[in-house]
């Protein structure tokens, strides 16, 4: 079941009853609700209303989920079989009422969500091609312009000829606040995953002449040997590593290292560089002992606790 932590669940009766799907887009609606508190789960909920969508975005308070994103809702026609929907609050007045600060940002969460659960690309679905991978509006495929909505045609996304949903002021919100602010978190997100390097330090069991074992420090997919005795120095994906029979090393590229351990008979010995911003946590750390005590060659997975330093 995929349900965000972001929302509050009040789920529908049809999440236990409606297919499964593999979502590949995200379409934002608008309520056209009655001014006042909405509890749009109570509406879908009734037997009488044969539509729903998955989320609720109200101008205040946390989000409702109403469907597992994974089941299909109906909101959306032709798009149902792919696509994830919401609803946003508008006191019925969506042309009047842009989406606040808050609706903005809740939804630029969970489309982050969307695109790190589902892999929905943070890209906007083209104009004239319904079935694309990525995010839209309601009524974007149902006018030959669709921003400003002129040039009615039939929309493979909705029942009804015409409809504006979520009408142009939300639409350009979309277009031009919305979807740009979640390709900008999306970028950082994966720039500091891609910053958050897995290393393997592998360990000698056969120690040196002062009592020390080595050991080697590299990335994933790309080992670095040491010569016992004899340090090397070798760029790995634009990092310097150094390793030898006493000690390990990671520098970056400017020879500002980071983090340093050794071992011997007292022990491991780990000397972080007090001005850098990655470090190793104390389980890498025992992870590590752990090998250096029992002596054996092998790898061990550890993972920064910080940023590299550039």
């Amino acid at each position: 079941m995929a349900l965000w932590s972001g929302a509050e669940l009040q789920l529908l009766p049809e999440n236990a009853t409606q297919r499964r799907i593999v979502p590949t887009q995200g379409i934002a609606h608008t309520a056209v609700d009655a001014k006042g508190l909405t509890r749009l789960w109570r509406y879908f909920g009734r037997v009488d209303v044969k539509a729903e969508t998955h989320l609720w975005f109200p101008f205040s308070g946390p989000p409702v989920q109403m469907m597992d994103t994974e089941v299909e809702a109906d909101a959306n026609r032709l798009a149902d079989a792919r696509a994830v929907s919401w609803e946003t609050e508008d006191d019925g007045n969506p042309v009047g009422n842009p989406w606040n600060d808050h609706q903005l940002e809740q939804q630029a969460q969970f489309m982050v969500w969307l695109h790190r659960t589902h892999g929905i690309p943070a890209v906007q679905i083209p104009f004239g091609d319904d079935r694309a991978p990525g995010f839209g509006w309601h009524a974007m495929h149902g006018f030959d312009d669709p921003i400003a909505q002129t040039g009615r045609r039939d929309n493979p996304w909705s029942f009804y000829r015409g409809k504006t949903c979520p009408g142009p002021t939300r639409i350009r919100q979309f277009v031009y606040e919305l979807l740009p602010d979640v390709q900008r978190r999306v970028a950082r997100i994966d720039q500091e995953e891609a910053d958050m390097a897995v290393w393997f330090i592998e360990i000698d069991p056969q120690p040196g002449a002062n009592g020390r074992r080595s050991g080697w420090v590299c990335k994933e997919g790309q080992p670095i040997r040491a010569i016992n005795g004899a340090p090397e120095v070798a760029f790995v994906l634009g990092e310097i590593v150094h390793a030898n029979e006493d000690h390990g090393q990671v520098l970056t590229t400017e020879g500002d290292y980071f983090m340093g351990w050794w071992a011997d008979e007292q022990g491991l010995g780990f000397r972080p560089n007090t001005g850098a911003a990655a470090s190793l946590s104390d389980a890498d750390v025992a992870r590590i002992a752990a090998a250096v005590e029992t002596g054996e060659r092998g790898e061990v997975t550890i993972e920064l606790t910080g940023r590299l330093t550039s």
